[in-house]
Formats: C-alpha cells, structure tokens, sequence
C-alpha cells in the first residue's frame, strides 16, 4: 500500500454522484468508511454506489435539518456546486452558504477539502497567463452567477475555518477529465469528432484551459489533507487542481486537432463565432454528446 495512503478513515463526499466526487467517493472506498452526499439521485444510482461501497445519502445540504446524515468524519471531501445557478440567490445558497453550514455539521472533523473553481480570478488579458493564489478575483463572467458566487464562497469557507478551528484547503480547479459522467472537456471534444458535430471556438483569442487526470487528483488527496501545515494557516486557497499545474496546459485549437489524428477519426469542423465566449459555446456544443472514453494507462496527462 502507498506511503500516506488514506485507510480505515471516515471520509465525506459530497457531490458522489458527479465526475469529480463519483472519482473521489469510489476510490476512496477501496480502503475507507465512505459516506456520499448528493442533492438528488435515483434509487438506482443509490443502489449501484451501495454496491461500491459508498453509503449513499440524498440531502438538501442547504436546508436546516440534515435529518439521519452523520457528523462525526475523519476527512470531508466537499465537491457539490450548483455550476448553473438559475439566480444570485440560488448560488449563494448552493455555492456560499452550503460549505459553511458542512463546516459546521463536521465541525470535528480532521480536515476539510473545498473544491472552488479556476473561474473566480478576474480574466487575463494574456490566456496562457499562470494564475498564482494571489492574483485578482473576482470572478468570470463566462458562467453567469456560478463564478461569482464561487468566490464568495471561498470566503465563508475561510471565515468559518477559523471560526471552527477546522484545518481546510481550498483548491481551485481547472478542468478535470476522467471516466466519469461525461468524461471531461477533452473527451466531450472527441465525442463531438466522432459523432460529427460541429466544435465552436472564438475567433479572436485562445481559449486556454489547464487539465489534470482523475488519477492526479486521487494521489493528491492522499496526503493534502493531513499536512500540518493546514492547522497552522486554515482556509489557505490554492490553485492546484489544474490552473498551476504542468500536466496538461493547452490551447483547445492545438486540442481538436490531436483529436482529430487519432486512428479512424476525420478533422472536426470548428466554428469560429467572433465576439461570444469560448466556454459558454463549448457547453453549447457539446453538452448532449456521450463519452467514448475508455480508461487507458498513457499517455495519462493529455490522454490525446
């Protein structure tokens, strides 16, 4: 077993049932206590995480009363964000006031992962701009209310750190790509080739995105949480998942063309719609798309 690997521990995930939390929840529960927490899910869902060793829970994490969901974790993994907020309101409760009120029903826990967004820094002027902890937030307007409300909630889960005394890391992620859900932006990229459906870019910048493998992500939840260095600076931000990191940092121009090399697989059609922004035609374009991904070993950072 892997030096400071997570065993025997009591482990919360919410969010399990998306691509980020269902790679987190079923890996860590190979050798954990795993409790998920979804905002909704099918009986069916429930029954197959149940299977993988996940006691699945459908709450309201906003609400007052989490009924029967228990408090005492070792470790909570908080990954539940509402991405389309349908108003200001609606995102403050989902993406600010949601990790603070966790905090509190955790509040013995060891340590506290939130995973915020690389879209609450203010947009750079140059799109291979490396965003540092420090640099300007603000919040992007590429997804309406979702970004913003991010931001604010980095703050309550900050305040409330130390409030709670509770050591926390907030990340900051950038793309995630993996076998869950829909795979992640390179695979919905590959969808769109092989089902012959147009991908959108703007015409008049790169949109720049920085991508890390589920298996990334897995090893680095191994040892962040337990750092001591957590107890001694709680709420600290950092861009980890993806803004800073070097494995995969690339323009998607440059992106569907690898795609398109691939055996068997003809150049996309890329449409180029000047003064719209890249990620809210991205969405656009390929939301309803399957995932032809299967797992591979390597190469792993780019999988192209």
């Amino acid at each position: 077993m892997a030096p400071g690997k997570l065993t025997g521990q009591r482990i919360l995930v919410t969010g399990f049932t998306g691509r980020l939390g269902g790679a987190f929840a079923e890996y860590l529960a190979a050798d954990n206590e795993v409790t998920g927490v979804a905002l909704d899910a099918s009986d069916e869902a429930l029954a197959s995480w149940g299977a993988r060793g996940v006691d699945p829970y459908v709450v309201d994490l906003a609400a007052d009363d989490y009924g029967g969901l228990p408090a005492d974790f070792d470790y909570v993994v908080h990954t539940a964000a509402a991405v389309y907020p349908k108003d200001f309101e609606g995102g403050m409760r989902a993406n600010a006031e949601v990790p603070a009120l966790l905090m509190r029903h955790t509040r013995s826990a060891r340590a506290f992962l939130h995973v915020s967004t690389s879209g609450v820094y203010v947009e750079h002027d140059d799109p291979w701009y490396r965003a540092a902890e420090t640099d300007i937030i603000g919040g992007s307007k590429l997804m309406g209310h979702y970004t913003g409300t991010k931001a604010a909630g980095e703050g309550a889960v900050r305040a409330m750190a130390r409030v709670l005394n509770l050591p926390t890391v907030i990340c900051r992620m950038d793309v995630q790509y993996g076998t869950y859900a829909d795979g992640g932006l390179p695979v919905m990229f590959l969808a769109n080739i092989i089902n012959g459906v147009p991908i959108v870019l703007p015409k008049s910048y790169d949109w720049v995105k920085a991508l890390i493998h589920q298996d990334d992500l897995r090893a680095f939840i191994h040892h962040r949480p337990r750092r001591g260095r957590l107890a001694r600076r709680p709420g600290a931000s950092r861009p980890l998942l993806g803004t800073t990191h070097p494995f995969g940092r690339l323009s998607t121009r440059p992106l569907t063309a690898s795609a398109a090399s691939l055996p068997g697989q003809r150049r996309p059609a890329v449409v180029h719609r000047a003064g719209q922004r890249a990620l809210q035609i991205m969405l656009l374009a390929s939301r309803n798309s399957s995932s032809p991904y299967s797992p591979r070993s390597t190469p792993r950072p780019l999988f192209l």
